[in-house]
């Protein structure tokens, strides 16, 4: 990692873009609550991770140096290069489900819109913010805020349906669990931790490929595809985060 974002690794967001981050967590609870509304939740949450790069690229504010412009283009490169791969594997592995009926029907594809929105989102949020704060600090609160948001939903999704469901709080608590457990470690051992992050997500490579090269039964469709981008978003946030530590520099501070 260059000495430039070494130098900057232990810089604080810009007040407007911690505003931005709670609307953005706002948004992305309530557009998990099923309702008529739900899709205006949904362009607040863009509203926010896009609103103040906007607002800077055309001139409204200007509270940024060019280190923070920087990055800023390349997390934008790096959201445009993993749509654009998107839309490409759409367009090379239809034909694993081109001749199933309910593909043929509904036209539809392993990566859908709303998907490639979300990882999108991500795919830029993660850019920036590891660049931002460096990789040892950025993986690490990147970690604990996705155990958070996991939990929270989890919660919510136990009161919406207003059910005992016990064991699922249980299991997501495990899950979270092992999260936090992992960004702890990564602070701890960075170049370690990135191998395991690495390997994990390699797990959900491996998943992935296998679901799409066994056969979409008839019934299976839909429960096959959510696997698939359920794995490529876990791929997306353990790759990513897992490769990051790797290319840091280990004598970098936090």
């Amino acid at each position: 990692m260059s000495t430039t974002i070494m130098s900057h690794s232990s810089r604080k967001l810009p007040s407007l873009d911690w505003i931005a981050f709670g609307l953005g967590v706002v948004g992305l609870m309530l557009s998990r609550v099923p309702g008529p509304g739900w899709g205006t939740w949904v362009g607040l949450l863009g509203l926010a991770i896009f609103g103040p790069p906007f607002l800077r690229e055309v001139g409204v504010i200007n509270d940024e140096d060019e280190y923070t412009r920087r990055i800023r283009w390349r997390a934008g490169f790096h959201a445009a290069l993993v749509v654009g791969l998107l839309v490409f594997l759409n367009k090379v592995l239809y034909p694993l489900i081109g001749s199933h009926p309910v593909a043929m029907v509904r036209k539809v594809g392993f990566f859908p819109v709303d998907f490639i929105r979300q990882i999108l989102i991500l795919t830029f949020l993660f850019s920036y913010l590891i660049q931002y704060w460096g990789a040892p600090k950025g993986v690490f609160r990147l970690l604990l805020g996705i155990a958070g948001l996991a939990l929270v939903e989890t919660i919510m999704k136990l009161v919406r349906h207003n059910q005992d469901q016990g064991i699922i709080l249980l299991s997501m608590l495990g899950i979270v669990s092992l999260i936090v457990g992992a960004a702890f470690f990564t602070r701890w051992r960075p170049k370690l931790g990135g191998y395991l992050l690495l390997l994990v997500g390699m797990f959900f490579l491996v998943l992935e490929i296998r679901t799409m090269t066994i056969g979409f039964p008839e019934e299976a469709l839909d429960m096959r595809l959510r696997l698939i981008q359920s794995a490529t978003v876990f791929l997306m946030v353990f790759g990513t985060t897992g490769i990051s530590l790797l290319k840091s520099d280990p004598e970098e501070k936090e």
